[in-house]
């Protein structure tokens, strides 16, 4: 939460710092992320830095880490960071028999999904009404957790207004790095 205080608290640099600044924080938390896994710290801390590493790198509003229930054959969310998170966190479940929604859509094909403005029509119809109700988020990102060709989880993250996010390539590369870094400990564990 300190984090979060000093983050609200600080004006925004300009683009190109910001940008900068966010290469920094993602790099530094792949590095805290690859030392914890050498020094064979628990899966909870790994996946914790990782949740950390992106909510104050890329400056999202909230991150929800979330992982398949296999009883239920359902997503559902762990833990994660922001404000009012424990609600939203138990609110963040969906079931995984496939739906033409932007969810379903990232677990079936693998593939990491950036919506800068959830109201563009375009898109508005692809984001399931339980997400809508409960986030409320005008920009987002999923990064799937696929593991031996199976969703096993999904990395969410979040801004309230639409077009406040930007995430530049190199920055998505690093995003994509964090989240296959969640894999490995993922793998590891299991």
């Amino acid at each position: 939460q300190a984090n979060m205080r000093a983050r609200a608290a600080s004006p925004s640099p300009p683009p190109p710092e910001r940008a900068r600044m966010s290469r920094d924080v993602l790099s530094g938390g792949i590095q805290d992320i690859t030392n914890a896994m050498v020094e064979a710290r628990s899966l909870n801390d790994i996946l914790r830095i990782i949740v950390e590493t992106i909510y104050t790198g890329i400056g999202f509003d909230r991150v929800v880490f979330a992982l398949r229930d296999p009883r239920q054959e359902r997503m559902l969310g762990r833990f994660g960071l922001g404000e009012g998170i424990d609600a939203l966190v138990k609110q963040f479940h969906f079931p995984l028999d496939f739906a033409p929604d932007v969810f379903h859509i990232a677990l079936q094909k693998n593939i990491d999904i950036f919506i800068t403005d959830s109201a563009d029509a375009r898109i508005a119809t692809r984001i399931p009404d339980w997400s809508r109700q409960a986030f409320s988020s005008g920009t987002f990102v999923l990064l799937p957790i696929i593991v031996k060709d199976k969703p096993f989880g999904m990395i969410y993250g979040d801004a309230a207004a639409a077009n406040s996010i930007r995430i530049e390539e190199d920055e998505l590369k690093l995003l994509r790095t964090l989240r296959n870094q969640a894999v490995l400990a993922l793998r590891q564990s299991a």
